[in-house]
């Protein structure tokens, strides 16, 4: 686990093998559908949720449901900020 990430119940991890998420306050974990991406940190401002990768950063919008790539493609990406 490289980076965790709480937004209201929900707990996000950053591993080597995407990001994993509980809802039961880490007793058990599902992988999201980020399988492919060795992530790094995770950040969160308000139901917006930022993981960064060796392939850029990414975003969902849906509690790790779906995960769009934003920006700074084909970067290694190893912090992340969010403000406000």
């Amino acid at each position: 686990m490289k980076s965790l990430a709480i937004s209201g119940s929900n707990i996000f991890a950053a591993t080597n093998h995407g990001v994993c998420l509980s809802t039961d306050f880490g007793t058990s974990w599902t992988q999201t559908v980020l399988y492919y991406l060795d992530a790094h940190p995770l950040a969160i401002s308000g139901s917006n949720i930022f993981v960064g990768g060796e392939t850029g950063v990414y975003l969902s919008t849906n509690n790790g449901t779906s995960w769009t790539q934003t920006a700074l493609y084909n970067r290694y990406i190893l912090s992340l900020a969010t403000s406000g």
